[in-house]
């Protein structure tokens, strides 16, 4: 694929032919290395440490392995010895990457020091609060630092589109905020389930210095700022971010000279700065108002609520997503409705632009308060209102408890409540709440509730709460038994 290890050869431990091992291999030869089969300091340039496999392999074990590689006496070659996440990290950011922050010391301790090492580990082993399930987190954690530095380290990672770190720093971070007891070194960390030994060191570094090195060499990286810049633009993803920097763009400008944007892409430029920065609560009320009023001309039996972080009571917004509605609608009648609607909001300049609406219960858009309206925001004069990401929700009838449900989250507490509905046998989507029925192999789901959105808790065996209370950090100490 590239040429980024030619030169380069690798001794992998462990160095077998089989699972992630064998992925890592193949991806350090598609970019130009070879692989060694045992250690030789004149062919040898990189030595490869699975750490989750070797670190917490026992010692006798790992000098067999060693001794099998020719590495007899590790501490004395010259070669550099790091955790194989720097192959990952060199491929990711299509550099070859300094080893200093990636060695890995498999020097062991004596006999003597591991019995002492178990006996302290095994006397402050971490209590997981077990009343607590998944998504849940105990008052007055004793590791909220260590959990708030572990979310901005998965943050980066999103941004980077590395999905797969991103959901071992949540899964660590879940168990992490149900342990009760401080978690300030490695062999506690260690322990716990979902906690590898890069997040276990992580979480020492934490504890002992309130702070992590390795988030600010992230934050400062040239190629997260520059993801984070290109997937500010409306319409691109990690891929055509990442192909832009390869292609060598390095500026908001570069991308604007591009001949094969898209449509929703030149709008996602043009509007750059407005969709991207956070929307005051009080303008969020007015874009209420006016839809409103502007539905009331087209019929005023029809409904729109703002769902999302604003219906959880949320000072500032990405954006306004409209859950639309109609006494006894179905879905058919709704989208005769929006039509009228998209006619009514261009008329009145309202709509800026439509950025999708393929979707038959969606509608993507950006828009503008008129003047006279955009004066009743705080602090905004009478002329026109910053263009704002728009989304229109059309929901049936029949089917608004669910969907009030399913568009106000948060995201913590709906998966809490699908969950719950598993543990019901049943299911929980943005359409109702189903119980499942097998018949011999076959499954199929029968509607329960979808109208009420305070049965539908009920249901679930879960106490009604205000949209206000449906924030992480404060839904999880509020559940029924």
């Amino acid at each position: 694929m590239t040429s980024l290890f030619l030169g380069l050869k690798f001794l992998f431990i462990p160095n077998s032919k089989a699972g992630v091992s064998k992925i890592r291999q193949k991806l350090a030869v598609d970019h130009g290395a070879q692989i060694c089969s045992a250690f030789g300091e004149t062919s040898t340039t990189h030595v490869l440490v699975d750490t989750k496999v070797v670190l917490t392999a026992n010692t006798e074990a790992l000098i067999r392995t060693l001794k099998k590689l020719g590495l007899r006496d590790i501490a004395k070659t010259n070669v550099p010895v790091v955790g194989q996440e720097w192959l990952v990290q060199c491929v990711s950011k299509s550099e070859l990457l300094p080893t200093a922050n990636y060695t890995i010391d498999l020097a062991r301790p004596s006999a003597k020091k591991r019995k002492v090492s178990s006996l302290r580990k095994a006397e402050s082993r971490p209590i997981v609060d077990t009343t607590l399930e998944p998504g849940e987190k105990v008052l007055d954690s004793p590791n909220q630092t260590s959990v708030d530095v572990l979310n901005e380290m998965a943050e980066q990672h999103r941004i980077n589109g590395e999905a797969y770190k991103v959901k071992a720093y949540r899964n660590a971070i879940d168990t992490l905020q149900r342990v009760s007891t401080p978690v300030t070194s490695y062999s506690q960390a260690i322990q716990l389930e979902g906690v590898g030994p890069a997040i276990a060191k992580k979480i020492e570094e934490i504890s002992r210095t309130h702070h992590l090195r390795q988030l600010d060499v992230s934050k400062g990286s040239r190629h997260t700022q520059l993801m984070k810049l290109f997937k500010g633009i409306y319409g691109v993803g990690t891929v055509i971010a990442k192909k832009w920097i390869d292609e060598g763009m390095t500026s908001l400008d570069d991308i604007k000279n591009r001949t094969d944007l898209t449509d929703a892409q030149r709008l996602g430029l043009q509007y750059y700065d407005e969709w991207n920065e956070r929307i005051p609560r009080s303008e969020c009320t007015i874009h209420a108002e006016y839809v409103q009023y502007m539905l009331n001309r087209v019929d005023p039996l029809i409904e729109a609520t703002i769902g999302g972080s604003y219906r959880r009571g949320a000072k500032t917004c990405g954006d306004i997503d409209f859950i639309v509605t109609k006494p006894d609608a179905t879905m058919e009648a709704l989208q005769a409705d929006m039509d009228n609607l998209i006619d009514t909001i261009k008329q009145a300049g309202y709509l800026q632009c439509i950025l999708h609406h393929h979707v038959k219960n969606k509608l993507l858009t950006g828009c503008s308060l008129p003047p006279l309206w955009n004066k009743k925001v705080d602090g905004q004069g009478e002329e026109w209102g910053k263009c704002r990401r728009v989304d229109f929700l059309l929901v049936p009838w029949k089917e608004l408890g669910a969907a009030m449900i399913y568009f106000t989250g948060d995201d913590e507490f709906n998966k809490k409540l699908r969950y719950r509905a598993q543990k019901h046998g049943m299911v929980l989507n943005g359409t109702g709440l189903y119980k499942i029925v097998r018949d011999g192999s076959k499954e199929r789901h029968e509607l329960v509730e979808s109208f009420d959105e305070k049965k539908i808790m009920s249901l679930l065996n879960v106490k009604w709460h205000e949209p206000e209370q449906r924030n992480t950090g404060v839904f999880d100490i509020a559940w029924n038994g």
